[in-house]
Order: C-alpha cells, then sequence, then structure tokens
C-alpha cells in the first residue's frame, strides 16, 4: 500500500471518529459469538438485524415501528485481530431518557438468549469523554474499500 493510500486511510479513520463522536450515543456495546470462525459476515448481518427488530420492538411504541423510526444507532462488523473472530459493535441511543436502562438490559437478554451461538453482550456506557470509544471500531479500515460500518443495521433520524 502506497504512502497516499495509507494516508488517506487514517483521514477516513479519523472522520469516521469524528462523525461517531458527533452523534452523542448513549451506549456502546459488544455482541460475541461462542466461536466467532464458525460464523460468516452474512450471517453476523443477519443476526444482528433481528436483535436490533428485537430490540427497537420492545423499546420503542408500536407507532413509531411502523413510521420506520428505530433506535438510533451504529453498527460494526469486526474479525479481531486474527481476522476469524466475527462480531459485532454498536452504538446506540434513545429518544428520552428512561430508554438508557431497557436499551441497556434488554440488549444482552435478547443477544444471550435469542440468537444462535451467541456468548455475551457486554454494553457499557459511552457518555462521559473518557468512556468515548468512537474511533475504536474504525481500526479495521486498513484500506479504503473495507467495510466495517453495518449499514444494513445503522438507523440515524434524518434531520429536518
Amino acid at each position: 500500500m502506497s504512502w497516499n493510500e495509507r494516508e488517506d486511510t487514517r483521514k477516513l479513520r479519523e472522520a469516521g471518529k469524528r462523525w461517531v463522536e458527533e452523534q452523542g450515543f448513549w451506549l456502546w456495546a459488544t455482541c460475541q459469538y461462542v466461536d466467532g470462525s464458525l460464523v460468516s459476515d452474512r450471517r453476523c448481518i443477519r443476526d444482528a438485524q433481528y436483535f436490533f427488530n428485537m430490540l427497537d420492538r420492545e423499546v420503542l411504541c408500536r407507532q413509531l415501528i411502523r413510521e420506520g423510526i428505530r433506535l438510533p444507532r451504529l453498527v460494526f462488523l469486526e474479525t479481531g485481530k486474527s481476522r476469524e473472530n466475527t462480531h459485532f459493535h454498536y452504538f446506540i441511543m434513545g429518544y428520552e431518557w428512561e430508554q438508557y436502562s431497557s436499551i441497556r438490559d434488554v440488549s444482552k437478554y435478547f443477544w444471550e438468549s435469542s440468537i444462535l451461538q451467541a456468548r455475551d453482550c457486554v454494553v457499557q456506557d459511552n457518555m462521559s469523554s473518557r468512556d468515548n470509544r468512537s474511533g475504536y471500531p474504525w481500526k479495521e479500515l486498513q484500506k479504503r474499500d473495507d467495510k466495517v460500518l453495518m449499514t444494513e443495521c445503522c438507523y440515524l433520524p434524518s434531520v429536518t
């Protein structure tokens, strides 16, 4: 990889970090499998879509779901240092402060009880500056065409 390509990728990671920081997500989570080496990217995306559908239905009212509104979130596919440990990370928040604890508690329960071969879901606060993990999921972006953001699972409300 040329110096220009490395520099472009570094700039892209920095821009991604700033973009995530600007969203102000309340929580950061990691969802892992018993053996991530047996999980394809496709299956991970499908599991994440199912997981977030359940989470949205539990936390949000039915009317919002019918209108296509979901919990604001960014979801990142990761394979770890070995490049064989498929799992995902996500940033998430609600619309009302009362949803904070519900999202935190229900996330762990739904992942661990509803997803085949799920190991654990660790949900952590992301509110203070020392807890902000906005750059972490971009570390696997090594070249411009690497896919790290699972756009199939992300939702950001439109700003008007």
